[in-house]
């Protein structure tokens, strides 16, 4: 369609909707559907259905389009069975803190902190943060510069008790569809698949509606519906299944969320149109659409039974649900890490490699970037899963890891000794050119190994471009080189 299913005006150029809200990690979307200003207006209705998904969507972690993470509040059981209160970051890192800040009689500043964060995270970075802002407050106030700051920061960093924990067992609370503000959510979803995948919304038209007019009373629509043998259960999906049975003159839509979350969205009981049938599931594990075939008849008379009461031991059905994503979470550092994780352990590498001592060959290099990767892949397996995993097909891993770590990254591992020796031969030489008599003139040295720099060949075209590139910065190292001379 080219008009917008609420207000009807014409489609051109929108903002992308998507059907299943990115922030759960939805991947369908379209420009032909919803304008940009309703698309903007509605999308608190989106948010509170993501809201009551989020402590699973953290957990999940789904890709998202513009990047972000979700956070989430848990509790957090310790090794000694105390409770801490945390926020997750979906990229696994944890991070929570408790402060009281008091002042002596005497004018002295009390701070009683307790820290909790992952190791060497961006989490970490925002405690100490905290801890700096403190005392940024007090030395503004007692006219202290920022050289005092980092020196009290620095007192206090260095004589921190740090306990560590393993025992990840997070807990929290759900609550569903308070105030109906999710049965929004799933009408929201459910209309715009509809809109999606037809010509037309006129069949829909009521519903559209209330929608519209925010209408909170919409069980006689819409009920949580699982059922054991139509959705998949062999990954986390989200799924859509639309039906308009002209028969039994209904349209309806099955939206699950994760497999977790499942309902039964009556679009029309009068449906006067043609028998349509379409589906969507995707794989949030493998980051892909797969095709969908199963196939559902229901009966007016068996919807409006469905949807007169809950489910039978709905509570029940829910935990099954919640516990195949956890099932599969468990499975998740076989398949995948996300983007961000294993980005973050690339960089943690370069970092490695590039302070290791002298690596004589590129075959030591590769090997010494196969045991950070070892190390680096289990701390974060563990961050991000509770549990350490190891890594599997060393073979394939490290073949992908040339291609992350190409040649051209030994040789710029290299380049700091390379230059290194050569700025050494040039000085000598340049120093046994220079040398008259016992006078020792270093600025004639220095113009002398300049000259020599720029004719200096290291039989490899990358290593004479880097030398060219750095001639400032390896002036400034001769200059250092010449100033600790004993001449």
């Amino acid at each position: 369609m080219k008009n917008c299913y609420f207000c009807g005006c014409q489609l051109s150029k929108e903002k992308e909707e998507h059907i299943i809200p990115n922030a759960l990690g939805g991947k369908l979307k379209s420009r032909n559907i919803l304008c940009s200003k309703h698309n903007n207006e509605l999308s608190n209705i989106d948010n509170s259905l993501c809201n009551d998904l989020l402590n699973i969507t953290n957990l999940i972690n789904p890709k998202r389009d513009n990047g972000e993470v979700a956070e989430a509040k848990f509790k957090l059981l310790g090794d000694a069975g105390e409770v801490k209160e945390i926020v997750r970051s979906g990229n696994g890192e944890v991070k929570g803190n408790a402060v009281k800040v008091t002042k002596t009689d005497d004018n002295k500043l009390v701070i009683n902190m307790q820290l909790f964060h992952t190791p060497h995270s961006k989490a970490e970075e925002e405690n100490i943060n905290k801890l700096r802002k403190i005392l940024q407050d007090w030395a503004k106030s007692h006219s202290k510069d920022n050289e005092w700051v980092e020196d009290q920061l620095s007192k206090i960093l260095a004589n921190i008790e740090i306990i560590e924990t393993n025992n990840n067992v997070f807990h929290f609370q759900a609550q569903f569809n308070k105030n109906g503000e999710s049965f929004l959510g799933l009408l929201k979803i459910a209309i715009g698949y509809y809109a999606y995948c037809t010509d037309s919304v006129d069949p829909i038209e009521k519903v559209i509606r209330r929608l519209e007019k925010r209408d909170h009373n919409l069980v006689d629509i819409i009920n949580y519906y699982y059922t054991d043998d139509f959705l998949y259960t062999d990954s986390i999906y989200h799924t859509l299944y639309l039906k308009c049975d002209k028969k039994q003159q209904v349209a309806y839509v099955i939206i699950s969320l994760y497999g977790a979350y499942q309902a039964f969205v009556l679009l029309s009981s009068n449906y006067q149109g043609e028998d349509k049938e379409y589906s969507y599931c995707y794989d949030l594990l493998k980051h892909s659409e797969i095709p969908f075939s199963n196939h559902l008849v229901l009966t007016k008379d068996e919807i409006f039974s469905l949807l007169k009461e809950y489910p039978v031991n709905l509570a029940e059905k829910m935990k099954n649900g919640f516990d195949n994503v956890l099932k599969h979470l468990i499975k998740k550092p076989n398949a995948t890490l996300s983007e961000d994780v294993v980005k973050r352990i690339l960089d943690s590498i370069s970092k490695k490699i590039i302070k290791y001592p002298f690596i004589e060959s590129e075959e030591r290099f590769y090997i010494k970037i196969k045991e950070i990767l070892i190390e680096e892949f289990k701390n974060e397996t563990e961050k991000c899963f509770g549990q350490s995993i190891p890594l599997n097909n060393i073979k394939q891993t490290m073949d992908g890891l040339k291609l992350a770590f190409p040649y051209k990254n030994y040789l710029d591992y290299m380049f700091p000794f390379v230059s290194s020796q050569i700025i050494s031969k040039i000085v000598v030489n340049a120093y046994r050119l220079s040398l008259n008599g016992r006078n020792v003139d270093k600025q004639k040295i220095k113009e002398e190994s300049l000259k020599m720099l720029d004719q200096f060949d290291t039989g490899i075209k990358y290593y004479n471009e880097k030398l060219k590139e750095n001639r400032d910065k390896i002036s400034e190292a001769i200059d250092m080189t010449l100033s600790k001379a004993p001449f």
